[in-house]
């Protein structure tokens, strides 16, 4: 699988099957763009480091055979610190 980030106004993340190049799921959360995508080692979790004025990580689980589901959404700034 891969995944791919936009820019602009209504930024989306793309997540493709890396043989065929097939859309696999469409994710729209952040606002502003999507500066940075990581895959969790087993591949199992999608980060996501939004460019919105806050900066919001999501973390979303993401199968070939279910939904993309957000499962965490946190503040970079709550990251930094801890």
């Amino acid at each position: 699988m891969v995944a791919t980030g936009e820019i602009g106004r209504r930024p989306k993340i793309v997540l493709w099957d890396a043989y065929t190049g097939v859309t696999i799921r469409v994710i729209k959360f952040h606002t502003k763009g999507v500066s940075n995508l990581a895959f969790s080692p087993n591949g199992n979790l999608l980060v996501s480091v939004g460019m919105d004025n806050d900066r919001l990580i999501s973390v979303s689980a993401c199968y070939f055979d279910c939904d993309c589901v957000c499962v965490c959404v946190i503040p970079s700034y709550h990251a930094i610190l801890s």
